[in-house]
């Protein structure tokens, strides 16, 4: 009979199942190696790991890590300290049976020690925690039944007592000296043995004692979180803060003062700390080459947080690989530009790995805050590294259209104006927006672009023979240099080398556009004078006549050798402004006095007697159809 899979991933508490354990021990094997895979069934051989050169790596046990992932999601979350101790009890037997280390067989029981020798992997370290800490479940489960029992206190009271002699156990198997275990396993187990020793002394009367071994605990745990990721740097707060309040409770009990106290936690910690200084720095050493090539850590703005997500990690890996192939030399621009679109893809997956598990956390019946910002950090991290690489290869097509035939000014400033947008979507990262030096560097980058910009209009309107349109762009490129170098200075050690070549490259950019413009104003100001200069056939231009220049005389140009002409022929027209024409377009709307026209224009009495026909006509007119009658 096996055991569901399902059922040994979820480590529910359920009774039925602890027991049918004995029954489907049989079946457990198979279905634990394919469950645990390459995390405990890796060892079951027996063999030591060992690193490519044959030599025999270090094991690694991050004890409060560890546990905090398994006191989580097996009870402790409740304070069920009864669930979490029946875990304990199937994952060390399903260790020691993947491990092909039990005690004894079915029929006869032999207990099997594990000492230093026999360590072949992490998992049988793994043993020695876990025996640890279910007899501290164990002792915990107790302290909350043993309200008015004192035959459940004398109980508790072993196996506390228990949990300290297998914590000093485990930390004897590990041991101190580097050949078992990194210097972090040894100060974590160190740390792990203080604590449950201080939690013994406690129960044992013995204040004074414990007050020592939970300051020797609390100094290492913050010494390692001061070297650690975010994280874990969480964890070890948070047992910092619980051995705080059991230094408070002991003070209580012993009836000292706070300056007592203080001064025995001093002594005792600066005693263990200084045979532990060595230790720390090659944990700090350890620390700087694990993150050069780890993917398990990504540190940025001064923060350090985990890869908890083995996709994302997957994810991470796939970046880096398209990131090599970015950065072949050998490529031409079509096939540069192609493992750019690749690079920018991979980003794109690992930004929706992160987004979707930030969603089924906030999903979950329990949140967990520490999580989400684990992951809207890392969030983060991926949209900047992504726009960063936007923006290189923007700046790498605008480096080939410049150098590309047939080049247009408007294509190649799109592109400045495209990486700026980028740069304005990099300025909008919440965990950037909190960091005074990246948004420095940022607002330095888009004045850096817009100053590029600038100085690719100048030369356009140069070009054209604009110069006073140049001479103002190329003023406000300067005045953008001044801000980026401003900015650059106050990015608090963010600025990278690339920032400051790129400074420095529009720097002497705008230096010889100045010259150029010069040149381009001078030779527009005395095209003769630049034309005999040059050495080659003088050309009569149009505006190179005598008659323009009657006011200047230089010797050695046209005029003076008598090559000018005297005027142009034909001469150019100019505009001149004409007589304005009246056009009356409400002459038909205006009635006139046609008598006192007449009279004025001394017109004959035949004229007049047509006009006074035709005003009787129209009276009658008006009479007839009653118009202009009388009210009366």
């Amino acid at each position: 009979m096996m055991l569901p899979v399902g059922r040994l991933a979820t480590g529910d508490g359920d009774h039925e199942e602890e027991d049918e354990f004995e029954d489907s021990v049989d079946g457990l094997a198979n279905a634990e190696c394919e469950l645990l895979g390459d995390e405990e069934g890796g060892a079951a051989g027996g063999e030591a790991w060992e690193d490519l050169d044959g030599q025999q790596r270090k094991f690694s046990l991050s004890v409060v890590e560890f546990l905090h992932g398994l006191q989580a999601q097996h009870g402790l979350r409740h304070d069920n300290f009864e669930r979490y101790r029946r875990y304990c009890t199937r994952r060390l037997a399903r260790l020691r049976l993947v491990l092909q280390y039990k005690n004894g067989t079915r029929r006869a029981y032999a207990k099997k020690e594990i000492v230093r020798e026999t360590v072949k992997s992490e998992q049988f370290l793994h043993i020695l925690l876990l025996l640890a800490d279910r007899a501290w479940a164990y002792y915990m489960q107790l302290k909350q039944e043993s309200s008015g029992d004192d035959r459940k206190h004398h109980h508790m009271l072993a196996r506390v007592v228990k949990a300290a002699k297998l914590a000093q156990n485990l930390q004897a198997v590990v041991g101190t000296e580097g050949e078992l275990c990194d210097e972090r396993s040894e100060l974590e187990v160190t740390a792990y043995a203080h604590w449950i020793s201080a939690l013994m002394k406690r129960e044992t009367k013995s204040h004074q004692d414990a007050i020592k071994l939970f300051g020797n605990a609390k100094a290492i745990y913050e010494r390692l979180g001061g070297v650690c990721s975010e994280h874990c740097r969480s964890l070890y707060a948070k047992r910092v803060e619980e051995i705080d309040s059991q230094i408070r409770y002991c003070t209580f009990m012993t009836g000292g003062s706070a300056a007592d106290i203080d001064e025995l936690l001093a002594g005792s910690a600066s005693d263990e700390l200084d045979l532990l200084k060595e230790k720390f720095a090659r944990v700090v050493e350890q620390q700087k080459k694990a993150k050069s090539g780890d993917l398990s850590t990504i540190e940025w703005l001064g923060r350090t947080e985990g890869v908890q997500s083995e996709a994302l990690a997957m994810g991470l890996l796939k970046i880096q690989k398209k990131e090599a192939g970015v950065a072949d030399a050998t490529l031409d621009a079509d096939a540069r530009v192609s493992a750019y679109d690749d690079l920018l893809g991979a980003f794109a997956e690992a930004i929706m790995t992160v987004s979707e598990e930030i969603v089924a956390e906030r999903k979950t019946a329990a949140p967990s805050t520490e999580k989400i910002l684990n992951r809207g950090f890392l969030l983060d991290y991926l949209a900047f590294n992504k726009l960063e690489h936007t923006v290189a290869r923007t700046l790498r097509m605008a480096e080939d259209a410049e150098a590309a035939e047939g080049m247009t000014v408007t294509n190649v400033a799109r592109l400045y104006d495209i990486a700026v947008q980028n740069l304005d979507a990099m300025s909008e990262i919440s965990a950037g927006q909190e960091h005074a030096g990246f948004s420095k560097r940022v607002a330095s980058r888009k004045c850096v672009f817009r100053g590029y910009r600038c100085s690719l209009l100048a030369a356009a309107h140069l070009a054209e023979g604009r110069v006073r349109e140049a001479l103002v762009l190329l003023d406000r490129s300067d005045e953008l240099v001044g801000l980026a170098q401003a900015d650059l200075s106050e990015s608090a050690g963010q600025e990278t080398p690339e920032d400051l070549a790129q400074l420095r490259a529009l720097q002497e950019r705008l230096r010889s556009d100045r010259c150029r413009l010069r040149a381009g104003a001078f030779v527009l100001q005395n095209p003769d004078m630049a034309a005999s200069t040059s050495g080659g056939p003088v050309a009569t231009s149009e505006t190179a006549t005598m008659r323009d220049q009657l006011g200047s005389f230089e010797a050695g140009t046209q005029a003076a050798r008598g090559v000018t002409p005297l005027t142009h022929f034909p001469p150019q027209f100019e505009a001149v402004p004409p007589k304005p024409l009246f056009f009356d377009l409400a002459s038909s709307a205006i009635e006139f006095d046609i008598g006192a026209i007449n009279n004025r224009a001394k017109l004959p009495e035949a004229e007049s007697a047509l006009g006074a026909v035709t005003g009787a006509v129209g009276a009658g007119i008006k009479n007839l159809f009653g118009w202009g009658g009388s009210s009366a």
